[in-house]
C-alpha cells in the first residue's frame, strides 16, 4: 500500500451502496486495500392474495371471517461486495452529482454519515481498518493500532452523532 487509505471517504461510498441496497446488517473485512462486504437484507413478504370467492365474502357478511394465517417471516437476502480502491473512486465520481443535485445537508444518522464517522474515527486513532460490523443499532470497529495491537470497540449508531457533528463543523469551518 503506498498511500494511507482514507477510511472516511471509503466508508461514506460503502455507506451509499448498503443503504441504495437496503442492508440492515453486515460485516466487513479489510483484504489489503480491498473491503470485502457480506450485508443481510430482508426480502419483503409477499402480499397476501385475497380469496375473492363468493363463499368466502358469504361468509365476511355473515360475521364468519376465516382467521388470518401467519406467515412465516422470509429469510434475509445475503449480498456479498468486494470494492478495490479504483471502485471507491469510481463510486464516488458517480455519487458526486446526487450529492450536489441533492444540495442540502447530510443527514447525520444515514449509514453513509454513519460509517464516515467510522472512518474518521479509525484515522483519529491513527489506526489501520481491519473490520465493521452492525447488527441492528450497534457498530463495531476492529483496528490496528499505532503500537501494532489489534483493538475492538462496540459503539452505538446514536454514539456517533456527535463525532459526526464535530466533523461536520469542523469541515464546515476549512476555507474552500
Amino acid at each position: 500500500m503506498s498511500e494511507r487509505l482514507n477510511y472516511a471517504h471509503a466508508l461514506r461510498v460503502i455507506g451509499q451502496r448498503l443503504e441504495a441496497l437496503a442492508v440492515e446488517s453486515f460485516s466487513l473485512k479489510m483484504d489489503g486495500d480491498d473491503f470485502v462486504i457480506e450485508g443481510r437484507k430482508r426480502t419483503e413478504a409477499p402480499n397476501p392474495v385475497q380469496d375473492t370467492s363468493l363463499r368466502s365474502v358469504w361468509q365476511l357478511l355473515r360475521g364468519k371471517q376465516a382467521m388470518p394465517k401467519e406467515e412465516a417471516e422470509p429469510p434475509p437476502t445475503v449480498v456479498e461486495m468486494r470494492y478495490t480502491p479504483y471502485d471507491i473512486a469510481r463510486l464516488d465520481s458517480e455519487e458526486q452529482s446526487n450529492r450536489k443535485a441533492a444540495a442540502g445537508n447530510a443527514e447525520a444518522h444515514s449509514l453513509p454519515q454513519v460509517l464516515r464517522a467510522v472512518g474518521a474515527f479509525v484515522e483519529d486513532k491513527q489506526g489501520r481498518l481491519v473490520a465493521v460490523s452492525m447488527h441492528e443499532q450497534t457498530i463495531r470497529i476492529e483496528y490496528m493500532s499505532v503500537l501494532n495491537e489489534r483493538r475492538a470497540e462496540d459503539f452505538t449508531v446514536a454514539s456517533f452523532y456527535d463525532y459526526w457533528v464535530h466533523m461536520y463543523l469542523h469541515r464546515k469551518d476549512r476555507p474552500d
